[in-house]
């Protein structure tokens, strides 16, 4: 595995750290090169990533950064790419890669409906999170907190 532990882990550390600063942009270019190293490596960073994101995803939504969080979905949709591209190490990690693109397509589009219930996005995000609860065990809890951004936005209309 060489070095790519600690290239992954100082990746969402930077990341973090950016994101602290206001520099978004940046932030998500490392979540998705962390992302991109640990789908290449085992399924325990894949699911430590896929947590920092949704972890950065629920705080730029607090702060109504929605569009950032469209982003971030799209930046890891594109690390998933490149790698499913020259095909996955091992199945487990294909496994991975497939959970990795259902929790991106889904805050890809929660972000893109900008919380709008009536969005076709929206709706669309909600399946994706009731399909990755049930793929989890409900681990993360993404239909509920997806509903929950649907109602704040009306709470604001």
């Amino acid at each position: 595995m060489g070095d790519y532990p600690t290239a992954i882990s100082a990746s969402r550390n930077l990341a973090g750290i950016l994101l602290q600063l206001g520099r978004a942009e940046q932030a998500i270019a490392h979540y998705a090169q962390a992302l991109l190293l640990a789908l290449q490596i085992h399924p325990k960073p894949v699911v430590d990533t896929l947590q920092c994101i949704l972890d950065t995803a629920k705080e730029l939504t607090r702060v109504g950064m929605l569009a950032e969080m469209e982003q971030l979905g799209a930046a890891g949709l594109q690390a998933i790419q490149q790698v499913a591209r020259h095909g996955w190490r091992s199945p487990e990690l294909g496994q991975h890669g497939q959970l990795a693109h259902n929790l991106c397509a889904t805050l890809t589009l929660l972000g893109r409906s900008r919380g709008d219930a009536a969005s076709p996005d929206y709706a669309q995000a909600l399946e994706g999170a009731r399909v990755m609860d049930a793929a989890t065990d409900g681990v993360w809890d993404l239909k509920a907190w997806g509903q929950g951004l649907g109602a704040a936005e009306q709470g604001t209309n």
